[in-house]
């Protein structure tokens, strides 16, 4: 379960990124990241849309894996009149490993 929380985790921080490319004329900030146990912080140049893309591109190229759900909460912000910056998250599994696992652990 622990394994299945980092992943989440790793995946909704790459999701979760700002888009920089618009800025690029503005001093570059240091990250100060949280230190939380099981998550993993980096800087990646790649813009939002790109690190989503090659992402779900990996996910679905891997036979093993099946995309769940997808989520896109700055458009469901959208939709009742709120901003959100670009956070969206991908549900992805394999149901021969973590179905197993899951009724282990019940």
């Amino acid at each position: 379960m622990i394994k299945l929380n980092f992943l989440f985790a790793l995946f909704f921080l790459l999701t979760s990124c700002q888009d920089d490319d618009k800025n690029t004329n503005l001093p570059k900030e240091t990250i100060n990241t949280p230190k939380a146990s099981g998550i993993v912080y980096f800087q990646s140049e790649l813009s939002i849309n790109n690190a989503y893309s090659n992402l779900k591109t990996a996910l679905d190229e891997n036979e093993n894996i099946s995309i769940v759900q997808e989520l896109d909460h700055s458009q469901n912000a959208a939709s009742v009149d709120m901003n959100l910056e670009p956070t969206q998250i991908i549900f992805f599994g394999n149901p021969n490993l973590g179905t197993p696992l899951m009724q282990k652990i019940n």
